[in-house]
């Protein structure tokens, strides 16, 4: 398999310089079809993420949404007296 190592007073394959061209190995080919498999996989993660997120956003708007639209605003005027939750005061 020597022929398919990189030689460092060349910095190309001994088959590469006899033929002109990458020696072709199924060694090899598997793992260039490997890397597609990752890239792919990666970009179709990142596609599912997206469109999780837009989903979630979208849901969000929604219950935002429906909570306004069951909410009054409350007016008050100075002086008038009010019930404070202390629950989330720190």
């Amino acid at each position: 398999m020597h022929q398919g190592l990189i030689q460092a007073s060349t910095g190309l394959t001994p088959f590469e310089v006899d033929r002109g061209r990458k020696l072709r190995s199924p060694a090899l080919n598997e793992i260039e079809a490997l890397n597609e498999y990752a890239k792919n996989f990666a970009e179709h993660r990142k596609e599912l993420l997206r469109m999780a997120l837009d989903y979630l956003q979208k849901a969000q708007a929604r219950q935002k949404n429906y909570y306004d639209k069951k909410r009054s605003l409350e007016e008050f005027k100075e002086g008038d007296y009010v019930m404070l939750a202390t629950r989330n005061i720190l």
